[in-house]
């Protein structure tokens, strides 16, 4: 809810100005892997349902820094077994 706010904001303030989309600047990623590997995340397979998720490259520093492995299920998974 607070990001569309925010966006919408962002159109209210900006509703008389002309924004130029160059098409050349614009970059089509195919993959999941592509995409990853072009922003520095990885993707690993969830252990529980099997769906492939991506870890950032700030979570990957986090869990380094402090010694904890990284996970092994997807967000949602994760938040399901909190659960219980």
């Amino acid at each position: 809810m607070k990001i569309k706010n925010i966006i919408r904001n962002i159109f209210r303030k900006n509703e008389n100005k002309v924004f130029k989309i160059e098409p050349e600047k614009i970059e089509k990623v195919g993959t999941k892997k592509q995409f990853a590997d072009k922003l520095n995340r990885e993707i690993l397979i969830c252990k529980d349902c099997g769906e492939e998720f991506i870890l950032e490259d700030s979570e990957k520093n986090f869990y380094t820094r402090t010694g904890i492995p990284s996970p092994k299920r997807c967000l949602e998974c994760r938040k399901t077994r909190k659960k219980y």
